[in-house]
């Protein structure tokens, strides 16, 4: 067997990715690659790429015991993935592309980047630009068991934003909340951005 598969058996045989690996910090980001705006139904499609990152010390391994293997790209279906959702989704499932590897690194850092539709409702600000919310937070796991951290401090990351599309973002701003249910606290990264046509730029 090769250095990385007797690394990958070694890492998955008895893990279970239906178990969390304890209290997590999870890092979220949002990255926007393009933005569409349905006038009539007033919703805005935006496609991002998700950037998730946390630590799971099940997978953690020497790579002096692996020929200096320091990384490993491993099917999403083997590893625990948080169940992050667009809370304020206008379909009732989220269009995501959740099938993509998740790098992982010898200290157990998991870096897991799917791509995403978010579908939302948007505002006129009156001004000729709109505005909207961005709210993505685990499902099921409360402030006990997860703590959020923003990728960027200012909610979004436009590296990769493609410059032909009709529409801008003019402005974006991030925070951290507490959604209450059942009288349990779900923290929720909530980013509020506007855009305008870049014809009225």
């Amino acid at each position: 067997m090769s250095p990385r598969d007797r690394l990958l058996a070694a890492l998955t045989t008895n893990y279970s990715a239906a178990l969390d690996p304890g209290n997590t910090e999870l890092t979220i980001g949002v990255l926007p690659i393009f933005i569409d705006h349905n006038k009539s139904a007033k919703q805005l499609t935006i496609a991002v790429f998700e950037y998730h990152s946390w630590k799971d010390s099940r997978l953690t391994w020497n790579p002096q015991d692996y020929d200096g293997v320091k990384s490993l790209r491993i099917p999403s279906k083997l590893v625990w993935i948080p169940d992050t959702r667009l809370y304020n989704t206008v379909p009732a499932v989220m269009d995501r592309d959740g099938d993509v590897n998740a790098v992982v690194s010898s200290d157990g850092r998991v870096l897991w980047v799917p791509r995403s539709n978010y579908q939302m409702h948007c505002k006129e600000t009156g001004d000729g630009q709109l505005s909207g919310v961005i709210k993505v937070g685990s499902w099921t796991y409360n402030s006990s068991d997860v703590t959020l951290k923003l990728y960027k401090s200012d909610g979004l990351d436009l590296s990769y934003y493609d410059s032909t599309c009709s529409y801008s973002i003019a402005s974006h701003s991030a925070k951290i909340e507490d959604l209450i249910c059942e009288n349990e606290a779900y923290p929720v990264i909530e980013i509020s951005f506007t855009v305008k046509h870049r014809a009225e730029a």
